[in-house]
């Protein structure tokens, strides 16, 4: 080697991290967003609220045609059934309040008196909740037994 010439340092070469890219968060924070976004508004009809009888008359709700949710036991003696039509009315209890409910459409294989119903519509000028839903509890007899004392 000449005295003129210098010998070469050599530098190491830094890798980036990969997870420090910018456009590889802002992708992965889209998708989370996404993801979050319709598991939020897919659980949202599911986890909807129902009112009793006793709440709702107390609230005053769904007197403007609003939807409402309404849960409570059938009475009764209070089933009538349309001959000719697949109306069904009935009324629903809470223990304490009442509310003549009529609903048109699929009726539940186990709906019968005295069945926890919950059911989904608009409460009509008359006061009586107008029914596009109905959905019943199941059996006590999927429950487990009681011991008897």
């Amino acid at each position: 080697m000449d005295a003129d010439s210098t010998p070469l340092k050599i530098t190491p070469v830094r890798r980036r991290n990969p997870w420090l890219n910018v456009k590889l968060l802002v992708a992965a924070g889209v998708v989370v967003a996404a993801v979050g976004f319709l598991v939020v508004n897919a659980m949202g009809s599911s986890l909807a609220y129902f009112h009793t009888v006793s709440e709702l008359e107390e609230s005053g709700r769904g007197l403007d045609g609003e939807l409402v949710r309404v849960g409570g036991d059938v009475l009764a003696g209070s089933i009538q059934r349309e001959a000719l039509s697949s109306e069904l009315r009935f009324t629903l209890t809470d223990g304490q309040g009442t509310l003549p409910v009529v609903y048109s459409g699929v009726i539940p294989d186990i709906f019968s008196e005295e069945v926890e119903v919950v059911a989904e519509g608009t409460i009509g000028p008359d006061g009586t909740l107008v029914a596009n839903k109905l959905l019943t509890k199941c059996p006590s007899r999927f429950e487990a037994d009681r011991p008897s004392g």
